[in-house]
């Protein structure tokens, strides 16, 4: 919504028009890459979002060094990918022998629970 308040007067100030079409690839590109930016930010900080720290998660890499901006970028557009391709990601959560999804397996991730028992 943030960046709908700073895009649509741009916009409009270039096309002289009051809203951006739907299907403007510009516009989709730029709301991809806050909500990436958001992810990223959130998860170089700490390795946890808003969502995660409710749940006492935190993403971790593989090899428990930080994780670096392509691999963030491999994770967010794998998660989409698994989402998108029949949920096979998900599926890989449910009988892989690690339980761990695509996004984990191609960014060289995974989440840890910050529970206490």
């Amino acid at each position: 919504m943030i960046t709908g308040f700073i895009i649509i007067p741009i916009y409009h100030g270039l096309t002289h028009e009051d809203s951006v079409p739907a299907g403007n690839w510009l516009f989709r590109i730029i709301l991809y890459l806050v909500v990436f930016g958001y992810y990223a930010f959130s998860w170089l900080r700490g390795g946890q979002t808003i969502g995660m720290k409710s749940w006492k998660l935190r993403l971790v890499s593989d090899t428990h060094k930080p994780m670096t901006l392509p691999k963030l970028f491999i994770r967010f557009v794998g998660g989409q990918l698994s989402f998108s391709i029949a949920l096979i990601g998900y599926l890989m959560l449910l009988i892989g022998p690690r339980h761990r999804m695509l996004h984990d397996l191609i960014s060289g991730s995974h989440i840890v629970s910050l529970q206490t028992k």
